[in-house]
């Protein structure tokens, strides 16, 4: 093994270029950076130095022939996708001193069967081990209780004799065959992919018992349970409508329902109208996305004073006054628009609401609406976004791809955790105050 196998400029590991097996990272490196041993076929084994601080996520991801890894406890964060897709992982051992494991971090890795967790693990994020089908050893810590969505959905080896994938209280995933679900005791919480990576397809389910320990679920879970509607066509658990499929178009949603669901209407094509019933205290974004029908002469579907979608042709668009709220993605995909002007009502904006509207862009291809950046369309290579937004809304700069650097400015007090999804390959955020690498 020789330096010239790594391409290392200021303590900062760019790439791997040799064809070891087992490789040994200089001491005088403290970064990896992102996609450094990425699709390398030869690495099977990695020996991290404590020199190392950061790892940046996609830094190992695709390496198929990688198959045991430590990582020292002087990397306080495991990024992102850091070892996504290592097919032929076999066992990974994380030391003390590491607090968390970000998403995907591990996901699709066939072969993990032991993974070591330390006490300092804080956090773990979403899909960190998803379908990580051979894993049947990890200690995860008793008091740990910040594990996001599909962290061990697919890991059907850690099921318990019932079929169920229960980690600290957590039900993850379903690995039996019974079609009448019944939930252990032992569950408090149900993970928001627990049915849509099971052995038992959503939509073959025929009824689902909740016992009284599971204090949280997330509705979008029961969505594709068909079977689960009643006569009307509602998907309802604990006083919350889940899913309608219905086909009126008038639809009235029963008394007691006290939340409707994201999406619980979605591509209801056939709806023109709803009527609510005084119980609903609760409505989320996105809800009647798609219901064209329920649009007003001038192409707004408001419902309660929240505009969830613009089905209209009109370029110069003017919210009607008395609208408090525009939901998530309301405008999403309406290119067309070149202008938009929102009442003094309006006092909440949801995340992506302008997204793909390009033509609302700035002459520097910012889509800037109350001080939040809805996206990027411009072209230049090193972006700088402009003083006075406050906010970067959700994949503002999704598919940025080929850029070195994107500086914020100060005035950003928000940034939304996929605001700059699909955009990584070698992408410095440069906030306030810091200097580019």
């Amino acid at each position: 093994m020789s330096k010239k196998d790594f391409i290392i400029e200021n303590g900062v590991l760019y790439e791997y270029v040799g064809t070891d097996k087992n490789v040994i990272i200089p001491k005088e490196v403290k970064t990896i950076y992102e996609f450094a041993f990425n699709h390398t076929s030869y690495t099977e084994t990695v020996v991290i130095p404590e020199s190392v601080e950061k790892i940046y996520g996609f830094a190992f991801a695709y390496c198929y022939t990688l198959k045991k890894v430590v990582i020292p406890g002087t990397v306080k964060e495991i990024k992102h996708n850091i070892f996504s897709h290592c097919t032929k992982l076999e066992s990974v051992t994380i030391a003390e001193g590491v607090e968390k494991i970000d998403s995907g971090a591990f996901a699709w890795c066939y072969a993990l069967n032991s993974v070591e967790l330390p006490e300092s693990i804080k956090e773990i994020g979403d899909s960190a081990f998803f379908q990580c089908r051979k894993l049947q050893n990890i200690n995860v810590p008793e008091n740990l209780t910040n594990i996001g969505s599909g962290t061990f959905a697919g890991c059907n080896k850690l099921a318990d004799e019932d079929g169920f994938i229960v980690i600290n209280g957590i039900l993850f995933g379903y690995a039996g065959k019974s079609t009448d679900i019944v939930i252990p005791d032992k569950v408090r919480k149900l993970d928001d992919c627990f049915l849509h990576v099971s052995t038992v397809s959503a939509r073959s389910v025929n009824s689902i018992t909740l016992p009284d320990s599971v204090k949280d679920f997330n509705p979008f879970t029961f969505q594709d349970c068909r079977k689960l509607a009643d006569e009307n066509g509602f998907v309802i658990v604990r006083n919350v409508l889940c899913k309608y499929f219905g086909k009126d178009a008038h639809v009235v949603v029963p008394h007691g329902v006290e939340k409707i669901s994201t999406f619980a209407f979605r591509t209801c094509k056939s709806i023109s109208s709803i009527e609510l019933p005084d119980t609903v205290k609760e409505i989320e974004p996105c809800t009647f996305l798609e219901c064209r029908n329920m649009a007003d002469e001038n192409g707004f579907v408001i419902v309660r004073n929240v505009l969830y979608a613009y089905y209209g042709k009109k370029r110069n668009v003017v919210i009607p006054d008395g609208v408090e709220e525009i939901s998530s993605y309301a405008f999403r995909y309406r290119r067309y628009i070149t202008s938009v002007t929102i009442p003094d009502t309006v006092k909440e904006i949801g995340e992506g609401a302008f997204q793909c509207c390009e033509k609302l862009a700035d002459e520097n291809g910012f889509v800037i609406v109350r001080n939040v950046l809805y996206r990027y369309f411009g072209k230049e290579k090193r972006i700088v976004v402009p003083d006075g937004v406050e906010k970067i809304s959700a994949y503002a700069f999704e598919g940025c791809k080929n850029i070195p650097s994107i500086t914020l400015p100060e005035s950003v007090r928000e940034t939304h955790e996929n605001a700059f999804k699909k955009c990584y390959y070698r992408v410095q955020i440069i906030r306030y105050g810091e200097t580019a690498q």
